[in-house]
């Protein structure tokens, strides 16, 4: 059996920066399951996951600072190197804690250490001359282009900024850049199965962490900075786990009453189901259902963590689900573009394509279709997705309701704060107005 190979943080940082560069690999999933494995403290898991999450959502702007030093562009350098120089760059420039002198040797020696001397030398010239330039960086020209100025100093790619600007206009557009860069909290949900939004907030305050509550659902206490949640005392006993606040809203609106049935059609990793049992004071039947085998079974565990014996985890297609009774109340949250959540997956903005809005909204309908005709008469489905973008949220409610006449939208204002519903009804939330994640929700009334 081969030793285990002992990595500082910074180097379990690059290792996972190169992976998501070149293997296409999910950085929270990643990153989760090297925190899980490591032997760190809590303050070298929570400087690992700045390192790696903000590295990743500021890469457009750091990219763009290396572009003027590295000869050729920073593209055309090996994956260890460049992805060591982006972290480099991003301790030196975001990171004030950091001295620029251990940002520049600790990633040199990276460099140095796969690349080899040469590649090392470069890396040290680069960064020792940015250390000291970088209080001369200078953004693009707003009035020459919007589109790249907004683009290079809030680290988004040119087609969503240009996409963004032709419907909120520069100002807003800027805004809401700015605001999925300023991710500065984690929100938990308390289980209220298990204890109370008070206590959850005194247990966490007393492990060093600074509490607040939502501003939108009291169940919800958010914690300031990005850290690692998953050791913490309190979420392997079930007390709480990990939900935006925007998400919370969601089972909120559709309202499940004890004793009800509630089907959760595409409903991994669980966060949902579980509150859905929650509000449903631990009482009546919810079948949380996906067509990933693999995210069921993780479901599963959570589903267990968290205490809600009365949710059932099944593998199935929501476009082909077969129940033998209808349900009270049906959720359908959508797979999605996550266009709401480019703050909190770091990796996420690179990802994304503009082809991807015309598959999705499709596959959408498909499922809201298929998730009509379990719904009871009298009986509620909420539609929602982690996305504001019209092609996935009013054009798959419009196109549903053409279709089928026996469904009515229901105002979500009797059932959520003013602020975060539209005059039309629905409930949408974007980051820089509500401080939360961006998302779309509708509740549907079977006539």
């Amino acid at each position: 059996m081969k030793p285990e190979k002992k990595y500082n943080v910074r180097e379990m940082a690059l290792h996972i920066l190169r992976a998501v560069d070149t293997k296409r690999v999910f950085s929270d999933k990643l990153l989760e399951s090297t925190l899980s494995k490591s032997h760190l403290d809590k303050r070298d898991k929570d400087f690992l996951t700045m390192l790696v999450k903000g590295t990743l959502r500021r890469r457009g702007t750091i990219d763009w600072i290396l572009d003027r030093y590295v000869q050729g562009g920073v593209e055309g350098l090996p994956a260890w190197a460049r992805n060591a120089l982006r972290l480099g760059v991003f301790q030196i420039y975001y990171m004030d804690r950091v001295p620029p002198s251990a940002a520049t040797n600790e990633s040199v020696s990276l460099v140095r250490k796969y690349c080899g001397r040469a590649l090392g030398g470069l890396a040290n010239a680069v960064l020792r001359k940015f250390a000291a330039e970088k209080g001369d960086v200078r953004y693009p020209e707003r009035s020459a282009d919007p589109v790249e100025a907004i683009s290079v100093e809030h680290s988004h790619p040119r087609w969503i900024v240009e996409r963004w600007i032709s419907r909120f206009g520069e100002e807003e557009t800027s805004a809401l850049c700015a605001a999925n860069n300023d991710v500065s909290h984690v929100d938990l949900r308390a289980n209220s199965l298990k204890t109370t939004p008070s206590r959850t907030a005194a247990l966490l305050e007393r492990q060093g962490l600074e509490v607040t509550r939502g501003r939108f659902n009291p169940q919800i206490v958010r914690v300031r900075g990005e850290i690692s949640i998953v050791k913490m005392d309190g979420f392997g006993r079930g007390l709480f786990t990990v939900q935006d606040e925007s998400e919370s809203l969601v089972s909120l609106l559709l309202a499940p009453h004890p004793g009800e049935r509630a089907l959760d059609l595409c409903a991994a990793p669980g966060g949902k189901a579980t509150h859905i049992y929650e509000l449903m004071k631990g009482t009546g039947i919810v079948v949380a259902a996906d067509i990933s085998p693999g995210r069921v079974a993780s479901m599963a565990g959570a589903i267990d963590r968290m205490g809600c014996e009365g949710v059932t985890p099944v593998v199935a297609d929501g476009r082909e689900f077969g129940a033998r009774l209808p349900f009270h109340k049906v959720l359908v949250d959508a797979p999605c573009s996550g266009m709401g959540v480019l703050g909190k997956k770091a990796d996420a903005r690179w990802r994304k394509t503009p082809d991807s809005f015309s598959f999705l909204s499709d596959l959408q309908f498909s499922l809201l279709m298929g998730a009509a005709d379990h719904v009871a008469p009298g009986g509620a489905m909420v539609y929602s997705v982690c996305t504001t973008e019209p092609e996935e949220t009013d054009d798959v409610v419009r196109k549903f309701i053409e279709q089928r006449a026996d469904f009515g939208v229901e105002d979500a204002a009797g059932l959520l704060p003013r602020d975060v519903v539209e005059p039309n009804g629905s409930m949408r939330t974007y980051p820089h107005k509500h401080g939360i994640d961006g998302a779309f929700a509708v509740r549907f009334i079977r006539k």
